[in-house]
């Protein structure tokens, strides 16, 4: 006859336990699966707004034109001492970008669409022209992330 002082767990404490266990996971991992997709176009959409603010500020820097321009699939580049739209110019290499001068969008599952006007910061912080770019995820998700007159850029 076993003692009732004696140490461990019965085995419907442990079934129990499990069963707890089980519950609170299926409770959890299907919103954890809903919310994957989303926050790889939101985290893709802040690195595009991240490079966007960059050129902003490279424009007030420099006191020159810079141009942000698409590079498909996933890619952007900024050209600085544009006159009008990206035509001329140089491309602008600097941390981050790969020889070339090309930003590449960390996640690889999302791309990005070109705007029809490609949007060109002055050196006073404004856009000369504004634009849209989409950025297009897992199970065609989008966000978009927009550029003002006034320079601001915004993920609505």
């Amino acid at each position: 006859m076993r003692g009732r002082n004696q140490a461990g767990f019965s085995m419907v404490e442990l079934l129990v336990v499990i069963a707890i266990i089980g519950i609170m996971a299926l409770i959890v991992i299907p919103t954890w699966l809903a919310y994957g997709p989303a926050a790889t176009i939101t985290g893709a959409a802040r690195e595009v707004q991240a490079g966007l603010y960059q050129a902003r500020q490279l424009a007030i820097s420099t006191r020159q034109n810079v141009c942000v321009q698409v590079v498909p699939p996933r890619g952007y580049q900024l050209r600085v001492g544009v006159a009008g739209g990206c035509a001329g110019g140089a491309a602008w290499t600097g941390p981050n970008t790969d020889g070339t001068g090309i930003f590449w969008l960390a996640n690889q599952s999302v791309t990005l669409a070109a705007p029809p006007l490609n949007p060109v910061f002055t050196p006073f912080g404004t856009a000369a022209q504004v634009a849209a770019f989409t950025v297009t995820g897992p199970q065609a998700r989008q966000q978009t992330v927009t550029v003002s007159p006034l320079g601001r850029v915004s993920i609505p």
